[in-house]
């Protein structure tokens, strides 16, 4: 399936001149990206911005998803905080379908740090959509 991407995403948009610019890729079913995210994107110094930190697991869940050939919508996103995540240091980031198909989908994603930590998790509910 060719990846949809929207060009004015914040997450994964080429021409979003404030966005994140994040490129995928796909193993085993599970949709990853390695990214840093810069110093303007904190809410403390030294610290991403929650609302960053969700977008980033939103986005690699959703992508999870559309790598199955359907495009999704978030109907639920749950984070859980589990260290601070710190800015201008690589993240790897893993979204995957937990039970899906049809309609609704459920995921999980995660935002390791460098050394293995795990600094935010997620799990979500996507709603199905079929077109943009």
């Amino acid at each position: 399936m060719e990846e949809y991407t929207y060009d004015e995403c914040f997450v994964c948009g080429v021409n979003n001149p404030y966005g994140l610019k994040l490129t995928f890729r796909y193993e085993n079913g599970a949709a990853l990206a390695e990214t840093m995210i810069p110093a303007h994107f904190a809410g403390y110094p030294g610290v991403v911005h929650g609302g960053i930190v969700s977008a980033l697991l939103d986005e690699i869940m959703a992508k999870a998803i559309e790598q199955t050939g359907v495009w999704s919508m978030t109907a639920n996103l749950e984070v859980r905080f589990r260290k601070p995540t710190p800015t201008g240091t690589g993240l790897s980031l893993r979204g995957e379908i937990v039970k899906g198909g049809g309609k609704i989908f459920r995921t999980k994603a995660t935002i390791t740090l460098e050394d293995g930590t795990v600094a935010a998790e997620a799990t979500g509910v996507f709603v199905r959509r079929d077109n943009l």
